[in-house]
């Protein structure tokens, strides 16, 4: 029984592990300040639940979550939290939906330093993989070369040379994977990586 809670436990880790992913605010090129440009960095990132931010500053910056209307205006008097200090602070992504960062240091927030944060649920992004168009196979009529004269050794015009089969068949590059697909591979692995730890705990 003990083992068997131990293992549970160990997928659930896995798993979650698997699904979570760490987005360094403003990295690799930027960080936590008022030079970076926040915006676009975050529209170059998926966000999802069970991600974490994680804001790296020095000890003249802060940060503040705030509503929609305070971001748009910088206004600091009203954070959703205490104001977070000590160079580096990790905020889980838990819900979909927006959230957004500013500066409290006065002047800070209105050169730049904010962010909008959205959180994407995965069944909304799993729809995108299913557009992609399907990857099709030639069918055997095609992969087949013609033989145009009778062969000494009829037994070897059975089947189809080399050289016709190559150009028909095509497989996806690793890069042109959706994050759908790359999300259910992880998962995948490491669901098999959870079930073979079972297997040898109860041996």
């Amino acid at each position: 029984m003990h083992r068997t809670l131990l293992s549970l436990a160990m997928i659930a880790m896995l798993i979650y592990m698997a699904k979570a992913a760490n987005h360094t605010v403003g990295a690799p090129n930027g960080g936590w300040d008022q030079f970076t440009d926040l915006k676009t960095w975050a529209t170059s990132q998926t966000f999802s639940p069970a991600d974490n931010l994680f804001f790296q500053y020095g000890s003249f910056h802060n940060l503040l979550e705030v509503s929609k209307a305070d971001y748009d205006s910088c206004v600091t008097s009203n954070p959703l939290n205490p104001p977070y200090i000590g160079g580096l602070t990790v905020i889980p992504l838990t819900n979909p939906g927006k959230r957004y960062f500013i500066c409290g240091i006065p002047g800070h927030c209105s050169a730049g330093m904010k962010v909008e944060i959205n959180t994407i649920a995965a069944s909304v992004l799993a729809p995108a993989a299913a557009q992609a168009p399907p990857q099709t196979l030639a069918t055997t009529s095609s992969l087949v070369s013609p033989v145009s004269s009778p062969s000494p050794s009829p037994i070897f015009n059975t089947f189809p040379s080399v050289t016709a089969l190559s150009p028909a068949v095509s497989f996806p590059d690793s890069t042109t994977l959706s994050s759908a697909t790359k999300f259910s591979v992880t998962i995948g692995a490491t669901v098999g990586l959870a079930f073979l730890m079972v297997m040898l705990l109860n041996m």
